[in-house]
């Protein structure tokens, strides 16, 4: 059965929030990753699955952290400019390292 990229939309969307919700939005990324980028992880050696969990997660952390601190505190719910033009350049950057992932490794949406 094929289905359409607007019904893998709504299931990996669906699936976003509830991993999100329960604590698990990175861990669910790296496993991804494993996948995509190694196959089988049964047949990769624990130390190497610590050492890229390591390196995922490293890059995780140092983006959440530099988010949190390069936000504007300006006192207010909303965003300041700078911190729009941040997150843009920021999902470009990574918008860039997704597409670069599917030239590497193939894949659909």
């Amino acid at each position: 059965m094929k289905y359409t990229e607007e019904e893998i939309k709504k299931v990996a969307t669906d699936l976003t929030g509830q991993l999100a919700d329960s604590g698990r939005l990175v861990e669910a990324g790296f496993a991804a990753f494993v996948n995509v980028a190694l196959g089988d992880p049964k047949k990769v050696p624990g130390y190497q699955l610590m050492a890229l969990r390591d390196a995922y997660m490293s890059g995780a952390q140092h983006l959440y952290s530099s988010m949190m601190v390069m936000l504007d505190d300006d006192r207010s719910d909303e965003p300041t400019e700078r911190d729009l033009r941040r997150m843009a350049l920021i999902d470009r950057e990574m918008m860039n390292y997704a597409a670069e992932l599917k030239r590497r490794y193939g894949g659909g949406s």
